[in-house]
């Protein structure tokens, strides 16, 4: 395996690990695509509902720039974290300082951004498809 074949095998890893991880949160289903015999991962109606409200409240434009989205994904699996998984208040507060202040230093930190990203891009996939 060349070595640009290999930085894709790892990229694709992640992200595969990271929907994985995201799946396994109840943050994304999994969902069968009509036409294609293949599978999709979207939101979950939960994760759904925490993303509309929070895009409601900030009034988010519909050509809002790529990290904006990033932000308000990772806000949202912050308050999904709180109100689905049951982790309490102040723990997700906790973790939501620590990491916007320590967050390039931390694990942790590596994984929220890298789900964040990956919900950034299924939100634009998303949007795509339903304006076609």
């Amino acid at each position: 395996m060349s070595r640009l074949d290999k930085k894709e095998q790892e990229a694709i890893d992640t992200i595969a690990s990271a929907i994985e991880d995201l799946v396994s949160m109840g943050i994304l289903s999994v969902v069968k695509q009509d036409k294609e015999d293949s599978d999709k991962a979207v939101f979950s109606v939960n994760f759904s509902g925490i993303v509309s409200n929070l895009v409601a409240d900030r009034v988010v434009s519909s050509e809002a720039q790529p990290n904006i989205i990033t932000t308000l994904m990772y806000h949202s699996l912050l308050i999904f974290m709180n109100e689905n998984l049951r982790i309490p208040k102040p723990l997700v507060i906790a973790l939501g300082n620590d990491l916007e202040k320590h967050g390039n230093d931390m694990e942790c930190g590596t994984l929220i951004f890298r789900y964040a990203a990956v919900l950034q891009k299924l939100f634009f996939e998303s949007k795509k498809e339903f304006l076609r």
